[in-house]
């Protein structure tokens, strides 16, 4: 007991901040989660960000309450053109109080830390984790080269993509280098950086998973919702989230539901976006001549999953590319948790893949989406036991119990994060 309290004295000498991105309200439960975990293991640990004057007077409401909660600290500056320079100056002044750091980095400039840790004096104060939720060399090239079919290169082929990828891979090695640990999201994206540094990595392995306590399967809503909605014996498509980005593929996704729909008359389709993205999936939906068959909403997080427990069948169509099967995705993480089986292609991290496969919990498609015998056959068995919420019930309770264990990765990295920060 002496040895455990000795331990997080030494943790509570050391300011933990973890640095995200301004706008970072989409995944703040996923942040928060990780500074709860390492609180209950002694440190004096916050959400960290840099947030442009005009969006944090948009957001004043949300930035403010986070800090009133005491998770967040917000530097915020006139432009974000000058982040780098204010961030600097903060951990200089940290630096001058003779605290001692621990910095974990996501999609946020390191550069300020990354000079910190080439001077020893600092650098004896400072212990840097760079976390990539992703792979950014490989999403640059599926973004700027993306096509549908086949589906995107794994190496750029125009000369200024190649000579962009490469140049961002340089800086992720850079900062891969002198962190000193990553946190990545699967063993294969462990994998993947140890062939790219020719070495063994010091990594920590943290998928993005849904919390148990926040994502269940909710018979009661799923009544109330179907209701609401007049869904009465419809087979009820899925998908949630972003809609922006290449990788969702909200044309084929639509495309695809067109396709379906004539083979599985009942079929309706909820689609769930942020506020931001309403027009665009609307203009999609539209484009695509299913408007008729679609519910489109926009719902706060912690409402998701109550929409999620009124669906049949999740859809996650990502093309089979290093910047999917890398990752484990939370989107699918939150299907599979609220008891949703999922029609996939399986791009994303294998022990998602073994888990669906062993659960029972979905149907694997090509990723070129091509609808065969397997898939209609799968999406007839759903349709006709749709009503046996049994089924429903044993997914969650799968995932819960797969990943309950949730924590235990959260626990890892801390566990981690403190093997480092006091040796």
């Amino acid at each position: 007991m002496e040895a455990v309290l000795m331990a997080n004295k030494k943790n509570a000498d050391i300011k933990f901040y973890h640095l995200v991105q301004p706008y970072f309200f989409a995944h703040h439960h996923f942040h928060k989660r990780k500074i709860d975990v390492l609180r209950q293991n002694g440190f004096d640990a916050k959400i960290l960000s840099v947030v442009p004057k005009s969006l944090y007077i948009k957001n004043y409401n949300r930035y403010s309450m986070l800090e009133k909660n005491g998770y967040v600290e917000l530097i915020v500056v006139p432009v974000s053109a000058i982040a780098s320079i204010y961030l600097f100056v903060f951990l200089f002044r940290e630096f001058l109080k003779s605290n001692k750091l621990s910095i974990h980095v996501l999609r946020s400039n390191p550069w300020p830390i990354v000079f910190f840790k080439v001077f020893p004096f600092f650098n004896s104060k400072l212990h840097y984790f760079q976390e990539f939720e992703g792979d950014s060399y490989s999403e640059f090239i599926y973004s700027r080269e993306y096509c549908e079919f086949p589906r995107p290169p794994e190496k750029a082929s125009r000369l200024l993509n190649k000579v962009k990828s490469n140049f961002i891979l340089k800086l992720d090695k850079v900062q891969a280098l002198v962190a000193d640990g990553l946190i990545l999201m699967s063993d294969e994206h462990v994998k993947l950086w140890g062939l790219r540094l020719k070495r063994t990595i010091r990594a920590a392995v943290l998928p993005t998973l849904a919390d148990p306590k926040l994502v269940w399967f909710d018979e009661e809503a799923r009544t109330e919702i179907r209701s609401r909605y007049n869904l009465g014996d419809n087979l009820v498509l899925t998908y949630t989230g972003n809609v922006i980005c290449h990788w969702q593929r909200r044309e084929e996704m639509c495309r695809l539901i067109k396709k379906l729909s004539a083979d599985v008359p009942n079929i309706r389709f909820m689609a769930i976006v942020r506020s931001d993205d309403l027009v665009l999936m609307e203009e999609s939906i539209r484009r695509h001549g299913i408007l008729d068959l679609t519910i489109l909403l926009s719902v706060d997080h912690d409402q998701v999953y109550k929409y999620l427990s009124a669906a049949d069948l999740a859809l996650f169509l990502r093309h089979d590319h290093t910047m999917n099967t890398v990752v484990t995705s939370g989107k699918l993480g939150e299907y599979l948790s609220a008891g949703l089986p999922v029609l996939t292609t399986g791009s994303n991290a294998a022990v998602l893949n073994r888990f669906i496969s062993s659960a029972n919990a979905g149907c694997f498609i090509d990723d070129s989406l091509e609808v065969n015998a397997l898939v209609l056959d799968y999406l007839h068995a759903i349709n006709k036991d749709k009503g046996n919420l049994n089924k429903r019930h044993n997914i969650c309770n799968a995932t819960h119990a797969k990943f309950r264990d949730s924590e235990n990765p959260f626990n890892s990295y801390a566990q981690f994060v403190k093997a480092i920060s006091i040796g």
